[in-house]
This record gives structure tokens, sequence and C-alpha cells, in this order.
């Protein structure tokens, strides 16, 4: 039996293949039985941008993992920028969030407007290696 699987469409519009150490999986790409497919529950069910602050949090789903790296992706129709928290976050496990305060969440890149989508990426090293999961989160409000 093959499985099929379709993840992160928006980040293979938008970014370099290979900038997060790996590709989006596209429909009716193929895996093979004993391949182990990662939760599929929502990484950061707690997940959204509200003006200058960014909460998040990160599902227990992904536990016992370490997180290597956090980004976002900020986009609206002028452009998008990748903000990245790096690791010195600590992110805690949903339900919690951390609020972390970046005043690039204004606007996007030399728009000068707010983002109307967010995408949020965690590189994540579990028992076998690096995984990204990433999902697209809400904007509640911006800084306007």
């Amino acid at each position: 039996m093959k499985a099929l699987l379709k993840i992160c469409p928006i980040v293979a519009l938008l970014m370099p293949v290979g900038l997060f150490g790996s590709a989006c999986i596209d429909e009716g790409d193929e895996f093979d039985d004993d391949v182990e497919l990662r939760p599929a529950q929502s990484a950061c069910p707690p997940c959204f941008v509200g003006g200058k602050k960014v909460y998040l949090g990160i599902s227990t789903a992904y536990n016992p993992s370490s997180i290597a790296n956090v980004s976002l992706l900020i986009s609206n129709s002028g452009g998008s920028e990748l903000i990245n928290f790096g690791s010195s976050v600590t992110i805690p496990n949903d339900p919690n969030t951390v609020a972390i305060t970046d005043n690039e969440l204004c606007t996007v890149d030399r728009t000068g407007l707010p983002p109307t989508e967010a995408y949020v990426m965690f590189e994540i090293y579990d028992g076998g290696g690096l995984i990204t999961v990433g999902e697209n989160i809400a904007i509640t409000f911006t800084c306007s």
C-alpha cells in the first residue's frame, strides 16, 4: 500500500527549495509503507499574529522533540518577508503560548503595508532527524 500526502502549499510558492532543509511534498508523491508519517494534527493550534506580537506554541503531538528553529513568513499582495526567530525562543506546548514582540510584524518588507497572511515553520529534531512542520496562522489584528 502506498500513502499519498500533501503539505506546505504556501511555502512551495514563496520559498526556495531547500531553504529549510526539505522540499514540499506534492499530491501524488508516493511513500513506502515503512515511511513514518508525521502527526496529522496541527503543529501550532494556538498560534496567531496580533499587532507587534506573534503567539507561538507547539502541539503535544510533536513531543518529545527539540526545536532547532522557528520562522514566520508574513506576506501581503506586495511581497513577503521571512522573520527568523532561531532557537533562542522557548516554545511551550499547546495550549500554552509565548508572545514574541517584533516590530517587523507591522509591515511586510518594503511594502509599508500590514501583512494579510502568515505561515509559521518549526524545524524540529525528533528521534529520526530534523523535520520541518508548518501551517498558516491567523492575523487577528494589525498595527495600523
